[in-house]
């Protein structure tokens, strides 16, 4: 398909859109098709010029978080590497209780820039859905809107090279595919396992990549140090035996891998005459 519009003597603009809403921070309070999907964005790469979807700061609570971005555009940066990243922002004024009354526009824009999206898309601020019209924003959300666009404007030319990588986190394919998500199903809390690591780490001022199982296939854990491993409920269901050995051999280099329980993975990678012990809590008591 690129090669004949390539071909064409009429000068096209493609905007290769997997999705409308997020990909893995799902809104599990709507009961609409935005929360039924299994993309794997890494997949899609490949044949396209560049993979973006759309995001915005709440979690899968809809309670107001930066962090949701943030780790969402760790996965587009993963999904393109190499290549630039479009941003895609759902900039509307009254979603999710007017979300962007606690987290400004301009921080939303920021923090897409802050993971190297060169260029931005944005939904919602021409009045569909619940955006509202811009002529009709306060001056105060315009304002912010401009400030963030400016810095973008300053900041994304000078972005070039690759991140320094230190700690990755594992992307829980076979929970992201395969766990139902609909309203009131448990699949809210197991997605913020990955959040619970991914804003954890980023306090502590760790450089944080979300990297995709055939990623970690292809050799990708040589440049890390650490390997995150979070929740996957459905592992079990969609097992992969050459993961499980490209993990083996990089701890065997010296790799360290932090995990939580109802991590599937993990539980293939002990041997038999060590299984892991189970354990939901940890039981304390002051001295």
């Amino acid at each position: 398909m690129r090669e004949r519009f390539a071909q064409s003597e009429i000068p096209f603009f493609l905007l290769p859109t997997l999705q409308q809403w997020k990909i893995f921070f799902n809104d599990f309070g709507l009961d609409s098709c935005t929360t039924f999907r299994a993309v794997d964005p890494w997949k899609i790469g490949p044949y396209v010029d560049a993979v973006f979807f759309h995001t915005y700061p709440a979690d899968c609570h809809s309670r107001a978080n930066p962090y949701v971005i943030s780790a969402e555009m760790s996965i587009m940066r993963s999904a393109n590497e190499g290549r630039d990243i479009i941003g895609g922002l759902d900039i509307l004024r009254y979603i999710q209780e007017d979300v962007y009354n606690q987290v400004s526009p301009a921080e939303a824009i920021a923090t897409v820039v802050a993971h190297g999206g060169t260029g931005l898309f944005v939904y919602g601020y021409n009045g569909l859905d619940d955006g509202g019209a811009f002529a009709m924003m306060p001056p105060l959300f315009k304002d912010s809107v401009r400030v963030g666009l400016d810095w973008l404007k300053t900041v994304a030319p000078q972005i070039s090279g690759r991140r320094t990588r230190e700690t990755a986190i594992l992307f829980p394919l076979a929970m992201s595919i395969l766990e139902p998500t609909s309203p009131g199903m448990a699949a809210a809390d197991h997605r913020q396992d990955l959040l619970g690591w991914y804003q954890h780490l980023c306090d502590l001022g760790w450089m944080v990549d979300i990297v995709h199982p055939d990623q970690v296939k292809a050799g990708v854990l040589r440049d890390y140090s650490a390997l995150i491993i979070p929740k996957d409920t459905c592992y079990k269901h969609l097992p992969d035996r050459e993961l499980e050995d490209a993990i083996i051999g990089w701890l065997h280099d010296g790799g360290v891998v932090l995990h939580g329980p109802s991590c599937g993975v993990v539980r293939c990678l002990a041997p038999p005459e060590h299984p892991l012990a189970e354990m939901e809590y940890i039981a304390w008591e002051p001295r």
